[in-house]
């Protein structure tokens, strides 16, 4: 800043002042700062909490992704229960470095969280062939009517 600036009188800014490095306790920008600093941790521990959850979520969204993707989509079910552990496992991380947990809760924490992945996919190999014999037995179907209308059809112009 030009020496002039402050002749002129245009800004009356302590900040501004040649001598701001006495008393610096009474300035104002300390002062707000040390205001501030006051609800920090407040907001620190909500974005903390925010993160975790939204990472925690987003882990556990994968977790399925794998097992609805990887394993039915892919055919490869070894590659899904792997993914599902990984993820599971960073679900469990977070779990534990987060929150300051007993023992018995991070127990009780895991068996819930591993719970939901764990019996989605032991159901899906019984799902898949299910739906596969469906489909089989829907294709018979179809291949029956469509013999069927075929036959009317050649009756019909007999």
């Amino acid at each position: 800043m030009e020496p002039g600036f402050f002749r002129l009188g245009a800004v009356s800014l302590s900040e501004l002042d040649p001598n701001v490095n006495h008393d610096v306790e009474k300035q104002r920008h300390v002062w707000l700062i040390r205001e501030s600093a006051k609800f920090f941790n407040t907001y620190d521990a909500f974005c903390r909490v925010s993160m975790s959850a939204g990472t925690s979520s987003l882990a556990t969204f994968f977790c399925f992704y794998c097992l609805a993707y990887v394993c039915t989509e892919l055919a490869a079910p070894v590659g899904a229960w792997a993914g599902m552990f990984v993820f599971c496992g960073i679900t469990l991380l977070l779990l534990r470095t987060d929150q300051i947990l007993s023992g018995k809760n991070y127990l009780v924490g895991s068996i819930f969280l591993f719970f939901s992945p764990v019996f989605c996919a032991a159901r899906h190999p019984w799902c898949v062939r299910r739906s596969l014999l469906l489909a089989r037995a829907g294709g018979r179907i179809r291949a029956l009517r469509l013999e069927l209308l075929f036959q009317a059809e050649h009756e019909g112009e007999a």
